[in-house]
């Protein structure tokens, strides 16, 4: 039995949307270049949350902590993203 295809995927990443296979970084990166304030808009951006909805939250804590930088840095902070705060 050949274990090398299993051991290889073992160094990957974990996606952290398994539907769609898209990964934390990629999320991260579509947060900070759209200033992205919304699950949907995540999904609309590279996919990820457009599958069985698992990853939400994980996606919710990303734009909450995007959110959170952006407050601590002296940016403006949209209406939607103080929604945030309270959902």
């Amino acid at each position: 039995m050949d274990f090398s295809a299993a051991n290889s995927d073992a160094s990957q990443p974990r996606p952290l949307c398994h539907c769609l296979g898209v990964q934390a970084d990629e999320v991260h990166a579509a947060i900070v270049e759209d200033d992205l304030s919304t699950v949907r808009g995540v999904t609309k951006s590279c996919g990820a949350g457009g599958g069985c909805n698992a990853c939400h939250r994980h996606i919710k804590r990303m734009l909450h902590e995007h959110a959170l930088q952006q407050r601590m840095s002296g940016e403006p902070v949209s209406s939607t993203q103080t929604a945030l705060e309270y959902a």
